[in-house]
């Protein structure tokens, strides 16, 4: 249940001077699924929230590393949204975002070994973004076949 109106404007001042407190102390995969699940609880706007939160979620990881500017985690959610969906309340019964953020470092751990399949393919039907990303993923990021990609804290 969403916070009532009146407190939205305070809440969401808290959100962003969290961030900012800890932007040198939270890693931002982690202060990015805070960041969502905050954003969806406190549920600032009548409709879109859960938009207007991954769009939030691929403005931030991008600006923290270029890579994600490519990596549409809009479609990636699609893909397991039923589960997305389910994250979300089980956290409110917890009463912390644990489960949620644990849930988005492994689906955004499985994006990027679907890509690292792709970049390790010599598949030439590749789209020129596509093929951009895996430029500067190999650049900045190289994994080797077989390695994963989990975040360790």
């Amino acid at each position: 249940m969403a916070p009532p109106a009146q407190f939205v404007p305070k809440l969401m001042s808290d959100l962003f001077e969290w961030m900012s407190l800890n932007q040198n102390v939270v890693h931002p995969l982690v202060m990015d699924a805070v960041f969502h699940y905050e954003f969806v609880f406190i549920h600032p706007f009548s409709d879109g929230n859960g938009r207007m939160a991954r769009l939030w979620y691929t403005a931030i990881l991008a600006q923290w590393n270029p890579l994600f500017t490519f990596i549409p985690i809009e479609s990636q959610i699609e893909k397991f949204q039923d589960d997305y969906y389910e994250a979300i309340p089980k956290c409110r019964g917890v009463g912390n975002s644990d489960i949620f953020i644990e849930f988005m470092l492994e689906e955004i751990d499985q994006c990027l070994k679907e890509l690292a399949s792709q970049a390790t393919s010599a598949d030439e039907q590749l789209n020129d973004p596509v093929k951009k990303c895996l430029t500067l993923w190999n650049l900045a990021c190289p994994i080797l076949p077989g390695q994963s990609w989990k975040i360790y804290l």
